[in-house]
């Protein structure tokens, strides 16, 4: 379904990253810094790599290699939903508003209020329709990004630390929520955090990444059951044991 191959130089280290998902919910997971929202950014076109390949489906998003003829898929074209870690919803604009939005620009106005209208109550908060953002909570702005992610029906939706800064019973709430994005939806998710509790809940398959380089990756259980090493061990801190070589 999506296949990651690049390579771009950033501040403390080059970002080398080489991956593949099904339609699942997979998880990149890694420290602060290690370049999961850098990979995120390049997938939707927001940043771009010195040289790779992204391809999602049958269609090349990006394609660069030294002396040939590159791709770089306007990231409007590419299908791609992307929910940003703190939401960045139009704080103006009601939540039926923001969902709107990007199907008033894909020229979808026609179905567009009925759309947005779904979407908001599949989750949960149909009732806060024209309520601005200001209005609601921390996690209610969460599931009113996610609507406006889904609402051009992506093939692919990214998703940056979506559960920070939310309590424990909002935060399951809305794990809940994502969970049944690639299940009842059919959408793939590919969700960044490093939180471990995001991580065993939801993943079906993780990619450890390292200092920009992914250092395992594979299905949940294979990766939590295995760890490639101490290093990734040390990542998944003292829920998991080890016993291979330092």
């Amino acid at each position: 379904m999506l296949e990651v191959e690049i390579r771009k130089p950033l501040d403390h280290f080059d970002l080398d990253v080489r991956f593949e998902m099904k339609s699942e919910l997979a998880v990149i997971f890694g420290r602060s810094g290690a370049g999961k929202t850098q990979t995120l950014e390049c997938i939707a076109g927001l940043s771009r790599p010195v040289e790779g390949l992204i391809r999602l489906g049958r269609r090349v998003l990006y394609r660069g290699e030294p002396e040939k003829r590159s791709i770089d898929m306007p990231s409007r074209l590419r299908k791609v939903g992307y929910v940003f870690q703190d939401g960045l919803l139009f704080p103006h604009m009601t939540l039926r508003q923001n969902v709107l939005y990007p199907l008033m620009r894909c020229g979808r106005a026609h179905d567009g209020e009925a759309r947005a209208e779904a979407l908001l109550r599949d989750l949960g908060i149909g009732h806060l329709a024209d309520y601005m953002p200001g209005r609601v909570s921390g996690g209610q702005r969460r599931r009113a990004a996610i609507a406006r992610a889904l609402a051009g029906e992506p093939e692919l939706l990214l998703m940056d630390e979506p559960f920070v800064h939310l309590d424990r019973v909002v935060k399951a709430r809305l794990m809940a929520e994502v969970e049944r994005i690639p299940n009842e939806r059919g959408t793939p998710v590919l969700l960044v955090t490093h939180d471990l509790s995001v991580l065993t809940r939801l993943a079906a398959r993780i990619i450890v990444l390292e200092q920009g380089q992914v250092v395992q990756a594979g299905p949940r259980d294979a990766v939590l059951g295995a760890p490639a090493g101490a290093q990734v061990a040390r990542l998944f801190g003292d829920a998991f044991s080890y016993e291979g070589p330092v």
